[in-house]
């Protein structure tokens, strides 16, 4: 059972957040490319808060999501690799806000030490063997086509989903259009969809010389 949550506000970011992650992985078709750094992530309710469901998120994504979801729960939900991934001045602040409680926590229950001995062991780029081990695991389960039963659920939940509308500032000068769908903006203004999403999500401060914000 999850524990109650404490900011609705951050709630709604956190699932559009990782609706607009899960349209970018499909329409650039690299959902469980084994070229890409995957990473599972426990989603809505964070493992240590007794979240079961997880989503495969690439590292950055699962960076911005772990101080998301810190937010939702006002409970540390991150981990100090993931800082690497953050370029966003404000998504840095956050993680070191939430890093130092995380420390604060660890130190009082003892927890720090036990992550180290879950996570000692690292392969050549420096990760995790045990975390690897598991999102190959996660990948792994295929239908009788072949394809990653992971990938296909979450595909049938993002298509029940409404495309949302998004609003594009032009910074040289200043004009504001609207359109019904990421895919549509890009499509009229020749701009890269997924560098778009990106922009929607704060990996990006802009593309082409183009703001983005969701309507």
């Amino acid at each position: 059972m999850y524990i109650k949550l404490m900011n609705y506000t951050a709630l709604e970011e956190l699932e559009n957040f990782v609706f607009e992650c899960q349209m970018q992985y499909s329409e650039r078709e690299i959902i469980d490319d084994p070229s890409f750094e995957w990473n599972i992530c426990h989603h809505p309710a964070p493992r240590c808060l007794g979240g079961e469901e997880t989503v495969l998120l690439l590292g950055e994504h699962h960076a911005i999501h772990g101080i998301l979801q810190s937010e939702v729960y006002e409970h540390p939900c991150i981990y100090g690799w993931e800082r690497r991934h953050l370029t966003d001045p404000k998504h840095v602040e956050l993680f070191d806000k939430w890093m130092s409680e995380k420390s604060r926590v660890a130190g009082r229950i003892g927890a720090l030490e036990a992550n180290k001995i879950i996570h000692a062991e690292k392969n050549d780029k420096g990760q995790s063997v045990n975390a690897v081990k598991a999102g190959i695991a996660a990948a792994a389960e295929k239908n009788e086509q072949g394809q990653s039963v992971n990938a296909l659920k979450r595909g049938e939940s993002t298509a029940k989903k409404t495309r949302k509308p998004v609003l594009l500032t032009e910074l040289n000068t200043g004009k504001t259009s609207a359109y019904p769908s990421v895919n549509e903006a890009s499509r009229q203004l020749k701009l890269h969809d997924g560098h778009l999403s990106e922009v929607l999500n704060g990996i990006r401060k802009t593309h082409k010389g183009f703001t983005a914000q969701f309507i």
